[in-house]
């Protein structure tokens, strides 16, 4: 069997025993989702750097030999090496890797290694996903190197320009993950008008892609990370922490051209005043109203998108009315701001 850069996917198990059984991976992916053997005349070659089999339950390698140079098995379950019986004799070196071959072990629960012959036979990268204690591994059990492999976690995703730009412009999206074998980087666009997710890089080697958006419009970046031989859609993804607007044209200043009360000052105490803003510029405004008593400052309304403050004054006394305006893709406190003077007397005896 030559997979020859295809994949096979067997959804049960697998059983190769009794014929000749040469198995060359070639480039491709051998997925077996629960327990493989293979026995008899015949040999598991894997030779390239791409060359992947996955056992989703146990291992049992019985077969006369092997030619394991590169490429990666990975198992969830046990692990059985056992000599080939030819019935003229045993052959005790059936499972010799070589190279950067490597054999990772991932499974969640507690995974056993035997090795019947472990002074003939050994591995040549042992990779790991739990603590060495957590394998049950027989006596003699040798391996060249060891890999403790790490889950995948993604510790921040970053752009090299703020997080508003004018439509066709370059944004470089960057992602710094650790932890896998060999990571792969998928970078995706969530559209706020659309309402719909679209890949705009797919996976490659890259943790960084240079993102052009033609259409004006709210969005969000997520990265998707994963090892290259992962059998999941993805071991981790993380979003940019800030959504991106995507502008038609550069953004007017922000501007307040006036403020208005409704009332003449001064006024009497407990007389509802309403302050009305009217601005303009930037992409989306918001409205902060701040009073100054004579000794502080203390903020009437936080920032929303009203443009109007009711304002019934307790106490008699020279007041500031200050408004601050600001965009709200802005990271500025304010943007602009103006204020004016208000007088506030007792009520009329």
């Amino acid at each position: 069997m030559d997979l020859n850069g295809y994949t096979l996917t067997v959804n049960g198990y697998a059983s190769m025993y009794n014929w000749v059984s040469y198995i060359n991976v070639n480039k491709g992916k051998l997925i077996i989702k629960r327990d493989f053997s293979i026995s008899g005349i015949g040999e598991l070659i894997m030779v390239n750097n791409e060359d992947y089999v996955y056992v989703g339950g146990s291992f049992d390698f019985e077969c006369s030999g092997s030619n394991l140079t590169a490429g990666e098995i990975e198992i969830k379950g046990n692990f059985k090496q056992r000599p080939y019986n030819s019935g003229s004799g045993l052959t005790v070196a059936n499972f010799t890797p070589k190279g950067s071959h490597k054999v990772v072990l991932s499974g969640n629960s507690i995974q056993t290694v035997t090795f019947t012959n472990p002074q003939y036979s050994s591995f040549a990268t042992l990779g790991i996903t739990k603590p060495l204690y957590s394998y049950e591994i027989s006596s003699g059990v040798r391996w060249n190197s060891l890999l403790e492999v790490k889950p995948i976690k993604i510790n921040k995703v970053y752009t090299d320009k703020p997080n508003y730009q004018i439509k066709n412009s370059t944004i470089v999206v960057t992602a710094e993950a650790d932890g896998g074998i060999d990571k792969l980087y998928e970078f995706w666009e969530y559209n706020k008008i659309t309402g719909k997710w679209r890949i705009i890089r797919p996976y490659s080697e890259s943790n960084s892609f240079s993102w052009e958006p033609k259409i004006a419009g709210e969005y969000i970046i997520s990265v998707h990370v994963k090892d290259r031989n992962s059998q999941a859609s993805y071991d981790a993804y993380k979003y940019l922490s800030e959504q991106f607007v995507i502008l038609d044209e550069p953004l007017k200043p922000v501007v307040i051209n006036s403020i208005i009360a409704d009332q003449k000052s001064p006024q009497e105490v407990n007389q509802p005043i309403k302050i009305s803003v009217n601005a303009s510029g930037g992409y989306k405004l918001l409205y902060e109203f701040l009073l100054f008593d004579g000794s502080k400052w203390m903020v009437l309304q936080p920032y929303s998108t009203n443009i109007v403050f009711e304002w019934a004054p307790l106490r008699k006394g020279n007041y500031i009315i200050s408004v601050h305006v600001k965009d709200k893709i802005s990271k500025n406190n304010y943007d602009t701001y103006k204020h004016f003077n208000f007088s506030i007397t007792e009520l009329n005896q």
